[in-house]
């Protein structure tokens, strides 16, 4: 539990307000439920007087067996199970990060329509309007000198960038200040075409002042308190441009040539915002906060602890754990001595003694502190020297 817990407090580091909450608070409630584990829950024991089973619980002998035949067969295949481990995981790196002119690399999916069932109506008809008109927006915000919004040039550039970026099949439509003359002029001549020429602008631009003054629709494009913004909604097909984030970098560079090439552009600052850029930021840092908590997960779990706070815990030092595979045998008189003082003794196992389930062994311990029966992992099995093979146990 609080290994999970440190899982969960890992996403703390992510950018994405939505995840960074998710881990706090979720690693707060494992926190807390851990600390009750030991301390409310044996405070309720006893005020309640619950009963507690004191005798050793039994193993199953399916489980021994099984154990018994899974660990010498893990030693026996150890080399085919280690490289078959190893092919898995490089097939996985491959899968995630693809290899170049032979398998593309794993797309992350952050479709909403994922979340709701096919089946739903409401999810079958924007399935089919996202096909058909395509749902993926991208904003860009124009910010220009104050009061310089309805200038003639700036309508006329403006009007070009739109055309350049509809010019691309996988853009559906680019709506801001100029549609709305672009309707006027589809009613009036059933051609949606401004002009081109600079002579036309001032006349538009006074019509669409007009317009504005008017109807309060047309102005959801421009900011008329100030007249020093400007906004364009870009409409498109963001899977047809590529990788995630391709759609905004088609208009930001659509962009930078129309500032370069337009004059009246040149006081003007872009900028992309919106819902659809929102996402793609979302998505584009999902996977490295992933990683770098699992990263944290991982350091902070297999950290080394420092002596004093593993033996308040309960765990083995590092300096005197010593695993030895290999019996050390002792002679038959040194046993028998032993087994007289030492195996009658079944909760503890002081020095060198025997399990008292298990007589034809014997524990000797490697620690410098009494052992527990539960702590085996500083103790070493006895054989006498004139045990016959088949009556040695390894303990470890």
């Amino acid at each position: 539990m609080f290994a999970t817990a440190v899982g969960f407090g890992a996403l703390a580091i992510s950018d994405i307000r939505p995840v960074r909450d998710m881990g706090l608070w979720t690693a707060g409630g494992l926190i807390v439920s851990w600390i009750g584990c030991f301390t409310l829950f044996p405070a309720l024991q006893s005020l309640l007087r619950t009963p507690m089973r004191c005798e050793k619980a039994s193993v199953a002998k399916r489980f021994l067996s099984f154990a018994d035949a899974l660990v010498p067969a893990s030693d026996r295949y150890r080399w085919p199970l280690v490289g078959g481990a190893l092919v898995l995981m490089l097939c996985g790196a491959a899968v995630l990060f693809g290899i170049p002119r032979v398998i593309a690399p794993l797309a992350l999916e952050t479709d909403a329509l994922t979340y709701v069932n096919p089946g739903e109506r409401v999810a079958q008809d924007t399935r089919y309007f996202e096909e058909s008109n395509a749902l993926d927006t991208v904003e860009l915000w124009l910010q220009t000198p104050p009061g310089h919004a309805l200038d003639p040039e700036f309508l006329r550039a403006l009007e070009q960038l739109t055309r350049q970026l509809e010019s691309d099949s996988r853009i559906t439509a680019v709506d801001g200040p100029t549609s709305v003359l672009r309707w006027a002029r589809y009613v009036e001549t059933r051609s949606d075409q401004l002009p081109t020429s600079a002579s036309a602008w001032p006349k538009l631009a006074s019509d669409l002042e007009q317009i504005m003054l008017t109807e309060p629709g047309a102005r959801a494009y421009t900011d008329v308190t100030e007249l020093a913004n400007v906004r364009l909604t870009i409409r498109g097909r963001a899977k047809l441009f590529g990788p995630i984030g391709a759609m905004r970098t088609f208009v930001e560079r659509n962009w930078a040539a129309a500032r370069a090439a337009e004059t009246a552009l040149r006081s003007v600052r872009g900028r992309v915002a919106g819902q659809g850029v929102l996402a793609t930021e979302i998505t584009q840092r999902l996977l490295p906060t992933l990683a770098e908590s699992f990263v944290l997960t991982g350091s902070v779990i297999f950290s080394r602890i420092p002596a004093g706070v593993s033996q308040s815990l309960g765990h083995v030092d590092n300096d005197d754990s010593v695993a030895v595979r290999d019996p050390v045998r002792v002679s038959s008189d040194a046993l028998d001595e032993h087994s007289a003082q030492y195996c009658n003794d079944p909760h503890r196992l002081d020095h060198t003694g025997c399990d008292p389930e298990r007589p034809d062994s014997f524990l000797l311990p490697f620690s410098r502190r009494p052992l527990d029966w539960h702590d085996q992992r500083r103790s070493t099995t006895c054989i006498p020297d004139s045990w016959p093979p088949d009556r040695i146990r390894d303990f470890h």
